[in-house]
């Protein structure tokens, strides 16, 4: 585990001349995603950057003015040779990696394939074409939820998640990337952990969790919690593009509050369950497609996984705008106008398709 701890957090020397300051050309794979759809839509408006290469299934959501799609399915077995021809024919100078899921589904093997395996593909391809920075995101779940955390969780805490093939995966594609980093010093690889993060846009187990009419919790645990604002996890990957850090930054918001509270500020009723009675009743739900995680996921509204910002705010200069407490209301103010139908119709990248098995990045 030592290793692997020192391998993830480690922090190398930046290299500013990684790559020429000429106007830039980005990849950006999970395009018709949130996540990558945003990034895009952020670089589009900087005239630093000259072109964006925009790589998913499908097509984004939005007009990018700069970009240029490319069909690329991360879970095919030619992936890599087709990223790497991509890479090479326009010239590309940083790759932005976001083909994740942002909630858990239940064909494990369709998302191993498209993470890990798909990380993989990404950074032979990367390699293969001697682009100079990567920057991926990834998130604090993989630190996992331990009754032994400390208050707050460094950049070079162990990643011990567990209980979940998808929790196991975000932590082999954190060592992925440190061995791409170890392998190629000269290079940046800049990962990102957010927190939970909430906000009108985004979809992911944490915004389905804090919408549902009533909300169960362990009983007998309380812990404390942070969430970060969709508005500031892109701000916090803008960041790392447009400037080059290479290392590992955990992105939060600021302050945080006990579970019991975020719930009280929210208005939800929420019911306490045994954890004898809990764990094995949302397993049941899962396998039937009643619920919105397994229940290795109830770890995380059960025991401590606070991440400390300090290391972004010193090198990346990132602070967030928006505290834990201010993230939540204001994530449950657009909540209750989308129910009231004053906000208009979702966006399509916000349709709920977790079970589908060919279902589109997000």
């Amino acid at each position: 585990e030592k290793k692997q701890t020192e391998s993830s957090g480690a922090r190398t020397p930046t290299a500013k001349s990684a790559r020429p300051r000429e106007r830039r050309v980005v990849a950006v794979t999970g395009a018709a995603g949130f996540l990558g759809g945003q990034t895009l839509k952020l670089l589009d408006a900087d005239p630093r950057y000259e072109r964006l290469v925009m790589m998913d299934v499908r097509r984004p959501r939005d007009p990018i003015a700069k970009g240029k799609f490319f069909k690329v399915d991360l879970t095919e077995p030619s992936a890599d040779a087709m990223i790497a021809d991509i890479l090479a024919q326009e010239r590309v100078d940083t790759m932005v990696h976001c083909a994740f899921l942002q909630s858990p589904v239940v064909e494990t093997s369709y998302a191993h394939e498209l993470e890990s395996i798909g990380t993989l593909y990404v950074l032979n391809a990367v390699a293969e074409c001697d682009v100079p920075k990567i920057v991926v995101p990834s998130t604090t779940l993989a630190y996992g939820a331990l009754p032994s955390n400390p208050n707050f969780l460094e950049e070079d805490a162990p990643l011990q998640a567990a209980g979940y093939r998808m929790l196991q995966d975000r932590v082999e594609i954190e060592r992925q990337l440190a061995r791409h980093r170890k392998k190629h010093p000269d290079r940046v690889v800049t990962v990102l952990r957010p927190c939970l993060t909430l906000g009108p846009n985004v979809v992911n187990f944490t915004t389905r969790y804090m919408s549902q009419p009533v909300l169960y919790r362990v009983m007998g645990h309380d812990p404390l919690m942070q969430f970060v604002h969709e508005e500031d996890v892109l701000r916090a990957m803008k960041l790392a593009i447009d400037e080059d850090h290479s290392g590992v930054y955990n992105v939060v918001g600021r302050g945080v509050l006990p579970l019991s509270t975020l719930l009280k500020l929210a208005g939800k009723p929420s019911v306490p369950l045994p954890a004898a009675v809990l764990y094995p009743m949302i397993d049941a739900f899962w396998v039937a497609q009643l619920s919105i995680t397994p229940s290795a996921y109830l770890d995380y509204i059960r025991y401590l996984f606070v991440a400390d910002g300090r290391r972004a705010a010193e090198e990346l200069g990132f602070e967030a705008k928006f505290s834990t407490k201010e993230t939540l209301l204001n994530f449950m103010g657009v909540l209750r106008l989308k129910r009231f139908h004053l906000l208009g119709e979702e966006p399509s990248y916000a349709k709920d398709r977790l079970h589908q098995r060919k279902r589109r990045v997000l």
